[in-house]
């Protein structure tokens, strides 16, 4: 009888035993081998995922990036909730210096699984990495301050948080993630280093890393403001102003209530704050009126006073009532450009009704920068819950919101609204 002919493999099978043999080739450490036997399984089963995987992990580990991100990202394609895809993809970017990119792949990754090892290793790597390169980038020169102000511009700013990662180190990936994301939402402005949060927990050192990274991220698109000045006498006080105006940012803010122990008298201070000017010279420098050390409330009186010295040309106002919010701004109108920054959500829209001079940098502005970066001194009709949270009645405080305090760096630092 007839004798039935071979029928040719299937290219199922072809790319099965390809496959195989690549894996064999792999495991001998046979790079180049394993190539090519996913290159010739791939023709015959171009959308299996895994094949890509694979010559993407053999690329990789000959030091061939590209490719290897090349196919990390058709793996990625064509299985979007498989975990090693984001594995592979992340590792082409790591080694190819992309540490924001690479990043951001490890967090989509772990979108469809937060208990991953794999990404959240990959992730901590990054991070590390980052974090060597952010120490080397340590520069010591003195920066000569502008022959003008800047002026630090817009209604919506923001009070930045400093995220940390789970091994409490500070996350430098996120802190670019967060600058573009505000700048992205339409904020204006940065404030770096507000101390009722998770901020007071840094090293002068680390404040001046981080105060570099933000403006290095902001790319010029948003102000950045960074508190200087976190306790000491005068000169030491003076060496952090300019140690931090050296990291780039357009102006540094003074904590009045540094200048003066609480027990001191208003001529004790104005002694302070002389020496304490003649010392830092030009560089550019307004109030924040903190909680910490205890709270000095800058008066108009004195707002007056120092405005007139030509060193101090903006004022992050933490009063909560309309009155004394009117009565800074009225005070501060005797100088063009000057800014008041109010803190205070209760009386946000308020501030704005005041004019251009004034500005908005609370809490609520960090958590909500989609509400809060829209409305400005020209927009007439702000969004129903902006309008709605400034409507309070200024004599009584039904909503308090916030940055938690927190006493260590691995205490959580949430946005909390409360009634009472």
């Amino acid at each position: 009888g007839r004798m039935e002919e071979a029928q040719p493999a299937s290219k199922a099978s072809i790319a099965a035993r390809e496959k195989d043999l690549g894996n064999a080739a792999f495991s001998a450490g046979q790079f180049t081998e394993a190539v090519q036997h996913f290159t010739n399984a791939i023709e015959h089963d171009p959308r299996n995922h895994i094949l890509f995987s694979n010559r993407s992990a053999a690329y990789a580990s000959l030091k061939d990036y590209e490719n290897a991100l090349k196919d990390a990202n058709q793996t990625v394609l064509l299985q979007p909730n498989w975990i090693k895809g984001y594995s592979r993809k992340g590792i082409a970017h790591y080694f190819l210096g992309q540490y924001n990119e690479a990043a951001e792949v490890y967090a989509e990754g772990l979108d469809y699984d937060m208990s991953s090892d794999l990404l959240q290793n990959g992730l901590q790597d990054v991070i590390e990495a980052v974090e060597k390169q952010e120490v080397l980038s340590i520069e010591d020169a003195n920066r000569e301050p502008p022959s003008t102000v800047p002026k630090l511009k817009g209604a919506a700013w923001v009070p930045l948080i400093t995220p940390y990662t789970r091994t409490n180190k500070i996350n430098w990936i996120a802190i670019d993630q967060l600058v573009n994301f505000y700048a992205n939402k339409g904020v204006s402005g940065l404030l770096l280093f507000s101390t009722v949060g998770e901020s007071s927990a840094l090293s002068i050192e680390e404040r001046l890393h981080i105060s570099r990274r933000v403006v290095a991220a902001a790319k010029g698109r948003l102000s950045v403001v960074a508190v200087g000045n976190y306790g000491g006498n005068i000169d030491e006080q003076v060496s952090c102003v300019q140690k931090t105006y050296n990291t780039g940012v357009d102006a540094v803010a003074v904590i009045v209530s540094q200048l003066a122990r609480q027990s001191e008298s208003e001529d004790v201070w104005k002694e302070n704050f002389t020496k304490f000017v003649e010392k830092t010279g030009n560089i550019p420098l307004g109030f924040y009126e903190s909680t910490l050390p205890y709270t000095r409330p800058v008066t108009p009186e004195l707002l007056t006073w120092t405005m007139a010295t030509g060193h101090i040309h903006f004022l992050f106002d933490i009063g909560d009532t309309r009155a004394g919010l009117h009565s800074k701004v009225a005070a501060a109108k005797s100088q063009a450009d000057f800014r008041v920054f109010n803190m205070n959500v209760t009386t946000s829209l308020y501030g704005l009704q005041l004019g251009p001079s004034v500005g908005i940098c609370d809490a609520a502005s960090a958590a909500y920068p989609d509400l809060y970066g829209r409305p400005s001194h020209t927009h007439p009709t702000p969004p129903i819950p902006f309008s709605l949270v400034s409507l309070i009645p200024p004599t009584r405080k039904p909503i308090k919101c916030g940055w938690q305090a927190t006493t260590t760096r691995t205490d959580s630092s949430l946005l909390f609204c409360t009634a009472f």
